[in-house]
């Protein structure tokens, strides 16, 4: 039996190594590519359109955005953080302040509560409030009248710890009237324009 011994030409091989390569690296490239341009137009997608009528992009209105997304584009940071919240400035607005908004000026927010409103500088750390507006005693015209800021520090500071329906049902008659209940839906939907004007709902109205 014959052997045949077939010996390559060393310059036609090199040609098909370097061919290789090329092609490999391209596709890499390429593959790449279409990784990163794709990434790029599923954050397009996901980002909300911007409406340019609010104060801001985000906080401008109830749910952060005009998509009523939830969301913020801000990661948490990981690590354990302390706050004494005691000796943190508060500005009251109501049992449910269901949003601080942007406002045109990146120094102020608007706190917006069941009960009032209130414009806050937050410079330099600050939280405190320049002007306050008792938006549900003035859309009621006074049916549920202005609330002081010692009832909603000492529910603030209270415990449920061993009490009963009745007993925290008497404890909110005495801080926020026999009609708290009904103030609860109010400045539940709000939102800052472009002018910087706040546009609430209190007692079945916008002020």
């Amino acid at each position: 039996m014959q052997h045949i011994n077939i010996i390559e030409n060393p310059m036609k091989s090199n040609r098909k190594l370097i061919l290789t390569i090329v092609f490999s690296v391209c596709a890499i490239a390429l593959f790449g590519f279409i990784q990163t341009a794709g990434a790029q137009e599923i954050t397009n997608v996901n980002g909300p359109v911007v409406n340019p009528y609010l104060a801001s992009p985000l906080y401008a209105i109830t749910h952060f955005d005009s998509s009523q997304s939830d969301s913020t584009p801000y990661g948490s940071q990981s690590g354990v953080f302390t706050v004494d919240i005691t000796k943190r400035p508060i500005v009251y607005s109501g049992p449910v302040n269901i949003i601080t908004l942007a406002s045109t000026n990146k120094n102020y927010m608007w706190g917006v509560g069941t009960y009032r409103v209130s414009y806050i500088n937050k410079a330099d750390g600050k939280w405190t409030a320049v002007a306050k507006y008792e938006a549900l005693a003035d859309a009621s015209k006074g049916v549920f009248p202005a609330i002081p800021d010692e009832n909603f520090s000492i529910f603030g500071e209270s415990s449920a710890v061993g009490m009963n329906a009745s007993s925290m049902d008497s404890l909110l008659k005495n801080l926020f009237g026999e009609n708290y209940l009904d103030r609860l839906w109010n400045g539940i939907y709000s939102l800052v324009d472009k002018d910087n004007v706040l546009y609430a709902n209190y007692n079945g109205s916008s002020v």
